[in-house]
């Protein structure tokens, strides 16, 4: 908070006695009660008179400040030489309609606001609100304050209290909100709450019906007991430029499972600044609801459980650094490119190629036995540097393909490569470190080929190599049911 200086047209809380707590009597006040004209600052003096008690307090849009209808141009509450956090318990309302309620004049710690159990907290108007402090919500905050925002300066605790979000709304600056166990966020039908610049701690229950919770700049955690409910989405993306000049990025940590209502989409998504991204950091458990990926970067573990959904689309590339298992149905509808690294994706469950897609990078995907992979009529699935380890079912539609470039690719016995579709071996682009790495296709089969498919093997240069290493053994399905091997031998270039 600025230095500012006090005049005439401030009073000072100087009750007669440590119990004091009755604002309207004149003899607790330096230049009596508060009024339209004047300044009020609550100084809190010694541990035994840490805490003042108002029945109700108002924030007006115009500057001015009132208590059950004493008027005051703004409330400061400040501490001067008290160890203890100064605080100011709200018994009846709090209302912000605009100006400023502030704290912590003379210590570091911030003045505490609290709206305890049985108080209301209201956010009306269209104007910025701004607390410099620590605004504690254990009663019920009702936000009605459509396209205003609420500038925090320390942080907003909701711990056994219930904020409503009943019109768009903002809460702004580098501060931290803290949703506990005990309390809840509850946004309206069709409404959205941007977190832009506060870092958001999430460990209790989100309530949307179709509406939107929007986290842009600054670090959010997933702790083991958050839940997001009903019907919406989630957005993770980075906002504008407003920090110091630069670019920030909106980060999202997991720390335990994220339980989504099957209504529930969590999406990466595009920021407002094209240099700037968002990430998603694991280990997360994502065990219902949608995990959707429309641009930027994940690190860590993540898993998606088998009622979960993942859906990975828009044209930006997408990177997963670290390991991601997909028990549940996963949709790659993105003409972008999927770059894996470390460990790759693992496939337990379906997933779908709806459009051409390129895994990128030397990490890998691995088909397990009850994992599926289905390539949609006319598309391609590349793998350019993951190396595919197959032991499930790769089904390619009519004249769709599967296209294996550089990596050490192995088809596991008892797999199966049905449908109408062709699977090419082929060496790709130099990519890394400047020299060719060429194809190889190794295992101890037998690979179930059904009669509609090709199996291809195709230098793209008389330089590149391909290799296929037995014993390995690719069972093809004839017209009249036999099954004939084909042997490394036989498996020739065209």
């Amino acid at each position: 908070m600025s230095v500012r200086t006090f005049g005439a047209d401030t009073t000072t809380w100087s009750p007669e006695g440590p119990y004091a707590v009755d604002w309207y009597n004149s003899n607790n006040w330096s230049n009596g009660v508060p009024d339209a004209d004047k300044i009020a600052i609550v100084n809190i003096l010694g541990t035994e008179a840490k805490e003042v008690t108002v029945k109700g307090l108002h924030v007006g849009g115009t500057g001015v400040a009132s208590l059950d209808g004493v008027n005051a141009e703004e409330i400061i509450v400040a501490d001067q030489g008290c160890l203890a956090t100064p605080k100011l318990a709200v018994s009846g309302e709090l209302t912000l309609a605009g100006g400023t309620l502030a704290g912590g004049l003379t210590v570091p710690q911030p003045t505490e606001f609290w709206i305890p159990p049985g108080a209301t907290l209201r956010i009306i108007g269209p104007g910025d609100k701004e607390v410099n402090g620590h605004l504690h919500l254990s009663g019920i905050g009702i936000w009605t304050s459509d396209g205003g925002r609420l500038l925090l300066s320390d942080r907003l605790e909701i711990d056994g209290g219930t904020l409503e979000i009943r019109s768009d709304a903002t809460i702004y600056h580098p501060a931290t909100v803290n949703l506990r166990p005990s309390g809840r966020i509850k946004i309206s039908h069709g409404r959205r709450l941007v977190i832009d610049g506060p870092d958001f701690k999430c460990d209790g229950p989100i309530e949307l019906s179709d509406s939107t919770l929007d986290l842009r700049d600054g670090t959010h955690v997933f702790m083991p007991s958050a839940r997001v409910i009903g019907k919406g989405r989630v957005h993770l993306a980075s906002g504008r430029c407003h920090s110091d000049g630069y670019n920030t990025m909106a980060n999202a940590n997991g720390t335990g499972r994220l339980a989504l209502d099957p209504g529930i989409a969590i999406a990466l998504v595009p920021g407002d600044d094209p240099a700037s991204e968002a990430i998603l950091r694991g280990p997360l458990e994502v065990t219902s609801g949608f995990l959707e990926l429309w641009t930027s970067n994940m690190f860590g573990e993540f898993d998606i459980g088998p009622q979960a959904h993942l859906l990975i689309t828009g044209p930006d590339p997408k990177e997963i650094n670290g390991r991601m298992r997909l028990s549940g149905r996963g949709v790659l509808s993105s003409a972008g490119r999927l770059n894996l690294g470390n460990e790759g994706l693992e496939v337990a469950g379906i997933l779908e190629v709806q459009e051409d897609a390129t895994l990128y990078y030397p990490s890998g995907l691995r088909v397990e036995k009850l994992g599926f992979v289905k390539v949609a009529a006319g598309r391609s699935l590349v793998l350019d540097g993951p190396s595919l380890s197959q032991a499930g079912t790769v089904e390619l539609q009519n004249d769709s393909c599967l296209v294996l470039r550089d990596g050490e690719h192995v088809l596991l016995p008892n797999s199966s490569i049905i449908g109408c579709g062709t699977v090419q071996l082929t060496p790709g682009d130099c990519h890394k470190e400047g020299y060719n790495v060429g194809c190889q296709l190794s295992g101890p089969g037998p690979v179930s080929l059904e009669p509609g498919i090709s199996f291809i093997i195709r230098p793209s240069e008389p330089t590149q190599a391909v290799a296929v290493f037995g014993p390995s053994r690719l069972m093809a399905a004839t017209s009249n049911g036999q099954a004939e091997p084909f042997t490394t031998t036989s498996i020739s270039a065209n």
